[in-house]
């Protein structure tokens, strides 16, 4: 069963449903969707390669099917890169619904034709040569990447250059240019993907220029369109000590025939471990090859659970994930790594990562196939309380991660916490929190933050003291409750760049201290916040700072109008005035 929206669609045999003509006339955007779209166009007016980042179960290929429309509306063409059959077919099929297009497919024995107005390709088949001169440079004038996070690699580099910078950039030799140079782009490219983090965004900055949307797991969880996670500690010693690294397909990683050796002898106590923690869950385990996928599952049916194994070599793949899919509570299906993208389960309500990894996209990808809320639980809910409440009252009340004791020598093991802790300084307190057996990821993150807020604001009354005629930009940022833009830090090229004259200028007009943004990226985020502020009637921030002399506290301050301000204000002054008008008078 795949997800479009908030609607189930059945996809027999992995073949595709046939929809109308036209999209359902119903079909409606959620709100975040319709701020990533609408940050994504006014992106194009300074940029030409944007990255957006939304979680898992969040509707990234409906936001990019928008886009793509939105795109052929204007008499473009769109060509949108994806690494497998099963993406390919979900963003065929998505693009049909929300929009009504069809898209035709550029793979293996399937050649798109040349008047298509948006065409499906694998990057597999088009960063051949042959195929790739198929369509010259400014044949499509958007270029969209799903899984953007593989930018980097070889082939999809290979088509990005030759359709965003041309033929020349495939020489030997060839540079990109600098951050904020002119140059001539054949067409604009917009890259999404669920599991950019701080650092991965910064590595992407190599290739994007900016990253103009983010919308990840916290966010969603808070708002009511995903579940809960919730980590339950396995106390199950696995031992990776001295297990060397070895090269795979998504970077750097632990060498898997050595984590199968040091996870064979522990199979059927795990297996044991998800008899009594999972039993009336529905489970997918994630094991590190087929041998233990096959292991796993034999040693829970020997406890009486309803389980089975499917890797990419099962002739009958289709058939196990369609059962699977009709299966209800009590049943497990452990996986060689194989349902990491392009499946939904949504009833898939406990998941556990026994394939150790030192890279966070790929555990991002494995927990998030179990994030999506049950089908219909929170339609036509209007407010975050009220999908929180639908979705706690629910069968798919949270997610349940099951988590055993790595002994690992490796810094860098991946861990739940880091679904949450996208800065270094947050897993570092959520680390130093006290142990549980079981925890909500997002109770714990808050803690953090809270924690690493009172930091903060220690230093911006430090700040404060030095600078009194001009408004410190982190003690501004806290005083507004912006905790995000009081963390900033740049995520790419372009953000690491000078402050402009116009910038600096507009800042200090707004009492914002120029001489502590040096970066464009920090300046241009703390001037949308003022405008945005300006669009909401709020107190402007010379307001906001006169409002905490006066003892407003922050938290009132920050949501004050700018006529409450002004009211407020003027009150003051007129008091201190009349005070002050006795003395006069004596004198």
């Amino acid at each position: 069963m795949t997800m479009i929206g908030e609607l189930a669609l059945d996809f027999p045999d992995g073949d595709l449903i046939e929809f109308a003509d036209a999209p359902p006339a119903a079909f409606a955007l959620r709100d975040y969707q319709r701020d990533c779209i609408g940050a994504i166009e006014s992106a194009w007016t300074e940029f030409n390669r944007v990255l957006a980042v939304l979680g898992t179960g969040c509707g990234k290929t409906i936001i990019f099917s928008q886009v793509a429309s939105a795109e052929v509306g204007r008499g473009g063409r769109v060509l949108i890169l994806a690494h497998t059959d099963e993406l390919l077919e979900q963003a065929m099929a998505k693009l049909h619904f929300s929009t009504g297009l069809r898209a035709e497919k550029e793979k293996a024995d399937s050649l798109a034709s040349p008047g298509a107005p948006v065409v499906v390709a694998s990057v597999q088949t088009v960063s051949r040569d042959n195929r790739l001169a198929r369509f010259a440079p400014g044949h499509f004038s958007l270029v969209i990447v799903d899984e953007a996070h593989r930018s980097l690699a070889a082939s999809y580099q290979k088509i990005l250059r030759w359709h965003h910078f041309g033929t020349e950039a495939l020489a030997d030799g060839w540079e990109a240019p600098e951050p904020g140079a002119e140059y001539k782009s054949f067409s604009r490219v917009l890259g999404v993907t669920a599991t950019a983090d701080r650092g991965d965004k910064r590595s992407l900055g190599e290739f994007y220029q900016k990253c103009v949307f983010d919308y990840g797991l916290l966010q969603a969880c808070r708002d009511g369109y995903l579940v809960r996670p919730v980590v339950k500690n396995i106390p199950l010693q696995i031992d990776l000590k001295g297990v060397r690294t070895s090269r795979t397909a998504n970077g750097g990683d632990f060498d898997l025939k050595a984590v199968e050796e040091r996870l064979s002898p522990v199979i059927t106590e795990a297996a044991r471990s998800f008899c009594i923690a999972a039993r009336w869950r529905k489970t997918v385990v994630f094991m590190p090859t087929i041998n233990t996928a096959r292991m796993g599952a034999r040693a829970s049916r020997e406890l009486g659970m309803d389980a089975t194994f499917v890797s990419g070599e099962c002739p009958d793949r289709r058939k196990k994930l369609a059962a699977f899919d009709r299966a209800g509570p009590g049943t497990i299906i452990y996986n060689a790594m194989l349902l990491t993208e392009g499946w939904d389960c949504p009833d898939v309500s406990c998941v556990c990562v026994m394939r150790p990894t030192k890279i966070r996209a790929l555990y991002t990808q494995c927990v998030g196939r179990g994030t999506r809320t049950l089908p219909g639980v929170i339609d036509g809910l209007a407010t975050p309380e009220a999908r929180c409440a639908a979705i706690a009252a629910s069968a798919k009340r949270n997610l349940l991660i099951l988590d055993f004791l790595w002994l690992s020598d490796r810094l860098d093991l991946v861990k739940p916490i880091d679904l949450v802790a996208t800065r270094p300084d947050i897993r570092k307190k959520m680390e130093e929190q006290p142990a549980c057996d079981e925890f909500d990821l997002l109770d714990s993150e808050e803690q953090a933050g809270r924690d690493m807020l009172a930091s903060l604001e220690a230093a911006a009354r430090k700040h404060s003291k030095k600078a009194a005629r001009m408004i410190d930009p982190l003690a501004w940022a806290l005083s507004i409750g912006d905790t995000a833009l009081a963390t900033w830090e740049p995520e790419g090229k372009w953000d690491e760049l000078p402050a402009t004259k116009g910038q600096l200028e507009m800042l200090e007009r707004h009492g914002i201290d120029p001489a502590s943004v040096p970066m464009r990226g920090m300046a241009s985020r703390i001037i949308d916040r003022i405008i945005q502020r300006h669009k909401l009637g709020l107190a402007t921030s010379k307001q906001v700072r006169m409002l905490r002399r006066i003892g407003v506290p922050d938290d009132k301050a920050a949501l004050t109008t700018f006529a409450e301000a002004s009211a407020l204000i003027t009150q003051f002054i007129s008091r201190q005035s009349s005070k002050r008008a006795p003395h006069a008078h004596a004198a």
